[in-house]
């Protein structure tokens, strides 16, 4: 099984009653739950508050368990990475070990861990703790192969090249800095290894500039407070989704980057104006966890498709899927 070690130097840890130590610095880190924590305290104000953002979210219910989460993220994970199949998913993690860099709930797992020698799920939020609930609760017979620390993926308790493939959902655009975020969980694969990573894409003016603009608005509320927030905007996404009205735009307009066209007029609010998710498969509380997902955190940085390929190029990782879809910018790359 691969190995823990000291973020600090490298260091293969030793366990000392309930807490694992590093013989070359001291360090000493705790076990609690069964989970090593290498979290002890965050320097960076923002970062903190995205690891309260989440630890919140996570932990407040079982999202993306219920069948119905479980059909509509298995067809979101499918069409961002180019599966049409479970033969495809199993083709790609089959027999592998693999780093989830921002594990979350564990929800993702569910489309598949079944494939995998082991899974290690890394999460700077107590997230990690919903994980192994939730794992031990719906999946006991794979709970096994799934193992979890918490720790910040800047800073991880494994070696370099530790592992076949490092898969990071949604969660370096939540960090300082998405390029250095890349290059931190780059570092964790073995040579012919693979980085599968999904990061925000950048949205038309309007959208940019409101989704900015709420941002600010309710990113220095306390989670529960933001989550409150966030529900007028639910509510007006559910009502407007069941009135089915349509918009027609006559003409493309290129200094907002708004495409000609007839829309249902809640959708293209979504994805020119502001993020007003509704989907009937989710219940209000689970529409509403979407919003605040995309709202709450300090750092959700949006990026462009030559971005994310200038850096794939300079950290030499083969392009083997990139796609650029209306949301975010879905990736699988090589390491050389």
């Amino acid at each position: 099984m691969t190995r823990l070690v000291c973020p600090s130097d490298q260091s293969a840890l030793s366990a000392a009653g309930e807490s694992l130590t590093c013989p070359s610095c001291g360090r000493s880190y705790p076990v609690r739950e069964g989970i090593a924590r290498f979290v002890s305290a965050i320097a960076d104000d923002s970062q903190k508050q995205v690891e309260a953002g989440f630890a919140y979210k996570w932990t407040r219910d079982e999202w993306g368990f219920e069948p119905k989460h479980i059909e509509l993220m298995q067809e979101f994970f499918w069409t961002r990475f180019g599966f049409s199949s479970h033969a495809d998913v199993a083709a790609l993690f089959g027999g592998k070990t693999v780093l989830h860099a921002g594990i979350g709930s564990g929800q993702c797992e569910q489309h598949y861990l079944q494939h995998c020698r082991e899974v290690w799920g890394l999460d700077i939020s107590q997230s990690v703790d919903a994980a192994q609930r939730n794992w031990h609760k719906h999946y006991p017979d794979l709970a096994g192969r799934l193992h979890l620390v918490q720790a910040d993926l800047m800073s991880m308790p494994f070696d370099d090249g530790a592992f076949d493939i490092v898969f990071s959902d949604g969660v370096l655009h939540h960090t300082p800095d998405t390029r250095a975020a890349l290059g931190a969980i780059t570092a964790k694969v073995r040579p012919g290894g693979l980085v599968v990573f999904y990061v925000y894409k950048k949205k038309a003016p309007i959208r940019e500039f409101v989704d900015t603009y709420l941002r600010d608005r309710i990113s220095d509320l306390p989670p529960e407070q933001a989550w409150q927030a966030m529900e007028p905007l639910t509510a007006l996404a559910r009502d407007l989704s069941r009135q089915k009205l349509q918009i027609a735009v006559p003409q493309d307009i290129p200094l907002l980057e708004l495409q000609a066209g007839t829309f249902d007029l809640q959708r293209w609010l979504y994805w020119n104006v502001m993020k007003l998710y509704w989907n009937e498969l989710l219940d209000f509380d689970g529409n509403n966890h979407v919003n605040y997902d995309w709202y709450y955190p300090k750092y959700a940085w949006r990026h462009t498709a030559q971005e994310v390929q200038n850096w794939l190029d300079e950290l030499r990782l083969e392009t083997l899927h990139l796609q650029a879809g209306d949301s975010g910018i879905s990736v699988i790359a090589r390491k050389g």
